[in-house]
């Protein structure tokens, strides 16, 4: 059965029905298309009768009540200019349409009007419906023609001002629409009445202290001064005034007057908006107006009566929203108004807004991600930060070019570290509020604000929060870390063209840890200056770990100017021993030690001169490691290390013998000798900076490297992993029970994160790959609350535990209580309780037992503690012999290294050794290929070596052991039958001889690494002369 057509409804315009659909569309294209189609169809050429133009003003009208998708903009578009087309000023509807601007005010009036009890739903849409037509009537600018009868605009008035009055909710769009329409009405002095009517009305119904009021009020002021304000109503007729800032504060946070003249009657509104009120953008314009430097420059002295910027922020944000009291909802609105600030303020008055109430709130919110504000006081970070990255208008704009362009854009990341910092707490923000707010802002301040950062924070080190020792001396070095922290995030200079202001900060940080480290004030110095409190030796300490840190990190730049940096460091030292009138240096030095030092000196300064007269950066390498080596040293006599003045000494023989150019052209080799001897000295001490210097002067001498040089670092390999090997290593003493007595080379348990101290403890450390050029030592992050631990370490907790036990053992076997039991009642027995010389004899076993048993945990430590600093040396030595191998695997002296790291890696007991050795035979083997396989006339050395490898292959060991004489095997056939290829046949048997040892000698055991080396080695073999 065929489908009934619909039947069309009569006299409907499907048309008209699209296009008021249209206008609600929330895409705002489609709304304008609508629009104009319906200014089209309503448009003189389209002749439409009184009756269809007034039906679509209540069409229009009817949908401004409408909350359907964006029914209001849409159709308050639409009403705007129908209205200024049926009665602008280029109207064509001059006769024949009997409608007026008064019959459209009643139209809107009788169409917004509620009517009986309505909900309360419905009632907000008619009264926004009602708002929004008011607002069209306004902007087609219909009422303000010459010949408008001035009662159509008192009457508009009336109805957004008793609008105004009726909910609070809708009060400040009431204001709004005022606001933004007094710079049109302040143009030209016809339409100043209106702007005077605006104000007398405002007044008439009692809304002036109204943050609405006050916004109308200071716009009024500003572009219609000739309007009559209101008597009586702020001082001196100024809502800024100095003696109005409190009953502004009260204003703004909806303490309003409504009747305008009673100041103490306040009323306040019944409702919490979410949203921020316009006002306060207004105020800080207008202060930002008040408080121009440019305009104060110009204009003539006189007195300020109004309240200044940062006064008012006090007293209405820092005061009354982020008091101790204030409800959650305020201290919201307080956000609000901080992020305001901080996307819009010129930077005057940013400078202000980080007061001591705010901050608190900020670092409370931001503590536990369970309060209740914490997102918004995330969402004030994110805005800080994106200002930073776009800064945008830092200045007013009405600032002529001519005096902007003598200014420098300031930096806001610094401003912000500094007002962050600048609080009691503020030096952990980024701990206490788990964010990285003070890491990011340092990433982002700008290469040039970053010497003010750091001079900054030398104030903070001077004169830090705290009047208290140890207070103090925590605060020291949490600002000493960050100073660390500034220097390893940020891009340092790479080259020797990059002008001194660029690396000015890195010199700072340098020349701040120096100043506090190494001098004292003076006591011509003013008090102001000095620091307070007195410097503790802890903290002394500190700085010079610090000073180490920074100048390993800067040896790990990839760079010709590393040695820079060490060499400003110690000039600083002298410029300020020489000169400085304000401190005096802490060295104190005999005249034998000042002898070597003032001759270093002039050796360096030689140096100096040299490499600045060398313009080939490759050629300056031999002077830029003697540079560095010679820096570190005297920094070292500065540190007061024993062994640095002797060490100075073996330095000149060294610089006489390979760096001078008069040297003769055949190396002593005691001066290659010494110079490994020195090396090593450095490398022996658990510093990275000693460590990096090592391997960047190794690098530089490595060719002038002998035998006896070599054989030096082979023996460190080969030494015991014990007590007895660090005592012969490092020169130690032993007491009668065989305890090291003068041992400075392990790890202090006071050390912190951020020390230079670098230690193996049975994990990887960066030392075992050899080419790590960034040190994990915790230097990225700042110090936490183990920071105000001290040397409160694992190490130091097990350590009290075992002085408790053994506190507790002896005091079983004396039959009392602990030390730390009743110490009191113990003192008030008499002596008759002492025991007599039967009871002591009867105990003496016990005694004997539990001392025996302390010295053996006690002995236990330190043979740990000896095993992880020849590690730890070892580790260190291998670094120098892969640099040693890479630099000169065509020289037939490196093939020395073979049989003693064998040994090494299977007499050690570290994984770290045998890996480490295990991979520089392995890539000395890769190395030694084609042409660079190295040549020598010794083969009967040769060949007895490669047997000996051989031999040690059938010996148990561990994989890494299998490996490395698999690897060593290799090279060893490599070098015979490149002399030789008739030496094949030998290197074949002696292959298969050891093959067969296991099956018929039952001896030893082949790994599976050997056969499949040589396995590849001969297909490359025979591929390599098939080709040829």
């Amino acid at each position: 059965m065929a489908k009934k057509r619909p039947r069309e409804a009569r006299g409907i315009d499907v048309e008209l029905v699209e296009i008021y659909e249209d206008l609600a569309n929330e895409n705002e294209t489609i709304r304008l298309k609508a629009a104009h189609a319906l200014l089209t169809k309503l448009s003189l050429e389209q002749a439409p009768t009184t009756q269809d133009i007034e039906k679509a003003l209540n069409r229009l009208i009817k949908g401004l009540s409408s909350g359907r998708k964006s029914a209001r903009i849409g159709f308050s578009i639409a009403l705007t200019e129908l209205l200024t087309q049926l009665f602008g000023p280029d109207t064509q509807f001059t006769s024949g349409l009997h409608l007026n601007i008064e019959g459209v005010l009643e139209i809107l009036q009788k169409q917004t009007h509620p009517v009986g009890s309505l909900p309360g739903q419905e009632q907000r849409d008619l009264y926004f419906g009602r708002l929004f037509g008011l607002e069209a009537v306004i902007k087609s600018d219909i009422l303000f023609a010459p010949t408008r009868s001035f009662t159509l605009w008192d009457q508009v008035l009336d109805l957004i001002f008793e609008l105004a009055k009726k909910k609070p909710w809708i009060c400040e769009e009431c204001g709004w629409i005022l606001y933004e329409a007094i710079p049109r009405l302040s143009t030209n002095p016809i339409t100043q009445y209106y702007t005077q009517a605006v104000v007398d009305k405002l007044h008439a119904h009692g809304l002036t202290k109204t943050p609405e009021g006050v916004a109308i009020w200071l716009s009024v002021r500003s572009l219609a001064p000739a309007v009559s304000l209101p008597k009586d109503v702020w001082h001196l007729d100024d809502p800024m005034d100095s003696k109005e800032k409190k009953t502004l504060a009260k204003v703004l946070i909806g303490h309003g007057n409504l009747k305008g003249q009673d100041d103490e009657n306040f009323t306040q509104k019944g409702i919490w908006n979410s949203r921020l009120h316009f006002i306060w953008g207004v105020l800080r314009a207008a202060f930002a107006e008040v408080e121009d430097p440019y305009k104060k420059l110009l204009a003539k002295s006189k007195r300020m009566t109004q309240t200044t910027w940062a006064r008012f922020w006090t007293e209405a944000v820092d005061n009354t929203l982020f008091s101790a009291s204030a409800s959650n909802e305020r201290k919201f609105l307080g956000f609000q108004i901080f992020s305001k600030v901080l996307q819009e303020a010129p930077f005057f008055q940013l400078s202000m807004i980080f007061t001591k109430n705010l901050k608190k709130c900020l670092v409370n919110q931001l503590a536990s991600s369970d309060r209740y504000l914490h997102k918004a006081a995330l969402d004030t970070l994110r805005t800080m930060h994106a200002r930073v990255d776009q800064p945008g208008q830092l200045w007013p704009e009405s600032w002529p070019d001519k005096f902007r362009a003598g200014l420098s854009d300031p930096d806001l990341a610094a401003r912000f570290l500094y007002d962050l910092q600048h609080v009691d707490g503020g030096l952990l923000f980024d701990q206490v509020t788990k964010t990285k707010t003070i890491e990011k802002l340092l990433r982002q301040a700008r290469d040039e604000s970053l010497y003010q950062i750091v001079k900054v924070h030398e104030l903070m080190i001077t004169l830090p929060k705290s009047e208290e020792d140890k207070s103090a001396e925590v605060q020291r070095r949490i600002v000493a870390d960050r100073l660390v922290t500034i220097l390893r995030t940020r891009k340092v200079r790479t080259s020797h063209d990059t002008k001194p202001e660029q690396d000015a900060w890195v010199r700072e940080i340098l020349y701040t840890f120096i100043g506090f480290a190494y001098f004292t004030p003076a006591d011509s110095l003013r008090e102001l200056r000095k620091p307070k409190p007195a410097l503790s030796s802890t903290s002394r300490s500190m700085f010079r770990s610090r000073i180490t840190s920074c100048l390993a990190h800067l040896l790990s730049i990839k760079t010709h100017v590393q040695a820079d940096y060490a060499y400003h460091a110690i000039c600083n030292i002298r410029h300020r021993q020489e000169t400085e009138t304000e401190s005096e240096s802490l060295m104190e030095a005999d005249d034998n030690v000042q002898r070597s030092i003032q001759q270093a000196w002039k050796i360096l300064d030689q140096i100096d001169k040299a490499e600045r007269s060398i313009k080939e950066v490759d050629n300056q390498a031999h002077l830029r490691a003697m540079k560095l080596l010679y820096s570190l040293t005297i920094l070292e006599v500065y540190n007061g290390t024993a062994d640095a003045v002797s060490l100075l000494d073996e330095l000149r023989i060294c610089y006489d013998e390979l760096i001078k150019p008069s040297r003769a052209s055949n190396i002593n080799s005691e001066a290659s000798e010494l110079l490994v001897e020195v090396l090593l000295s450095f490398v022996s001490k658990p510093s990275v900076l000693f460590r990096k210097l090592a391997q960047q002067v190794f690098t530089a001498f490595v060719t002038e490297i002998n035998s006896a040089g070599l054989q030096s670092m082979l023996n460190v390999v080969l030494s015991k992993e014990s007590t007895d090997g660090q005592q012969q290593m490092f020169d130690q003493e032993l007491d009668e029970d065989g305890e090291v007595v003068n041992g400075n080379h392990a790890r202090s348990d006071t050390e912190d994160d951020l020390s230079d101290v670098e230690v193996v403890d049975g994990v990887d450390v960066s030392s075992a790959g050899g080419t790590s050029d960034e040190e994990s030592d915790g230097a990225s992050s700042e110090l936490s609350k183990a920071n105000e631990a001290g040397s409160d370490t694992k190490e130091n907790d097990e350590g009290n535990d075992e002085l408790a036990a053994f506190d507790a053992k002896l005091a079983q076997a004396l039959g009392t209580q602990g030390a730390g039991k009743d110490m009191a009642g113990a003192s008030d027995q008499s002596s008759d309780s002492d025991m007599d010389d039967e009871q002591m004899m009867a105990i003496e076993p016990q005694l004997t037992q539990v001392f025996k048993e302390r010295k053996l945990m006690t002995s236990k430590k330190e043979k740990k503690g000896a095993k992880e600093t020849v590690v730890n040396f070892k580790l260190r030595v291998l670094d120098l012999l892969s640099i040693y191998t890479k630099k000169k695997h065509q020289d037939p002296t490196a093939l020395k290294i073979i049989k003693p790291l064998l040994e090494a890696i299977r007499s050690t007991k570290s994984s770290q050794v045998s890996r480490k050795a295990c991979q520089i035979l392995s890539e000395y083997s890769k190395a030694c290929k084609g042409k660079e396989i190295p040549r020598t006339d010794d083969n009967r050395s040769m060949w007895a070596l490669l047997k000996d490898v051989y031999m040690q292959a059938l010996t148990e060991g561990s994989n890494d052991y299998a490996s490395a004489c698999s690897s060593s095997s290799i090279l060893l056939c490599k070098i015979l039958v490149r002399a030789d290829k008739t030496n094949f046949t030998g290197v074949g048997a002696l292959y298969i001889e050891t093959l067969s040892q296991p099956i018929l000698q039952g001896n030893g055991k082949i790994r599976p690494s050997l056969l499949t080396d040589w396995n590849n080695w001969y297909s490359s073999l025979t591929s390599s002369l098939s080709n040829r």
